[in-house]
């Protein structure tokens, strides 16, 4: 499991490689890739602190997911905090296998609006 810090009210990108006996796996034939961060395990899906798909925020590449994290989103979220999360590819066959998960550490931000210009 990985640790993955982000800052509250910061944009930012990670990216998942994704691999299978040491081969890449191509994810761009996948029906759907997801990333899901919740506050609890038990939270819905629907419910979770953020959540990103192939429509809004998850970009592939061959065997990389690329996950934007846009700072409006990241400012709603309470700081500190440690929240899992997971990635999960729904494949062509329609298989579902997770292929990342760990926990977001969000820390706070003291800058709590960006001042543009001077």
């Amino acid at each position: 499991m990985s640790i993955v810090t982000l800052r509250r009210g910061d944009d930012a990108t990670r990216t998942v490689t994704v691999t299978l006996n040491a081969l890449p796996v191509d994810l761009e034939t996948a029906q759907q890739v997801t990333f899901t961060a919740k506050r609890q395990l038990v939270d819905d899906d629907e419910d979770a602190a953020l959540r990103f798909d192939l429509s809004d925020g998850l970009s592939l590449e061959g065997n990389v997911a690329t996950i934007t994290f846009p700072a409006a989103i990241m400012a709603g979220l309470e700081a500190p905090a440690i929240l899992p999360f997971d990635v999960e590819v729904v494949d062509v066959e329609g298989l579902t296998a997770t292929v990342a998960e760990g926990y977001l550490r969000i820390e706070p931000d003291v800058t709590r609006e960006a001042v543009v210009g001077s």
